[in-house]
């Protein structure tokens, strides 16, 4: 059975998943990007500083507003990267 045979079901997300997906999509929005990558969705995780992720990520020492500095930074350099290419 390939793929394509395979029948189309609908994705359902509990709240919070949807709400991380929708602030994952603002942050690469907010940084200029058309694509969802992988970065975006970490930010998207930690939007929400009460959120699961966000205190799983503090409670093994991470500095979250550090973090996100720093994949902001590396994004947009891969983005002004990208741009030169093109």
């Amino acid at each position: 059975m390939g793929r394509g045979d395979c029948p189309r079901r609908t994705l359902v997300l509990v709240p919070k998943a949807a709400q991380a997906l929708h602030l994952a999509v603002d942050e690469a929005a907010l940084l200029g990007d058309t694509r969802l990558a992988p970065e975006h969705l970490l930010l998207g995780l930690m939007g929400p500083h009460e959120g699961l992720a966000a205190l799983i990520l503090a409670s093994l020492g991470v500095d979250l507003v550090g973090l996100k500095g720093r994949i902001t930074e590396a994004t947009c350099r891969s983005m002004a990267s990208r741009a030169r290419r093109n």
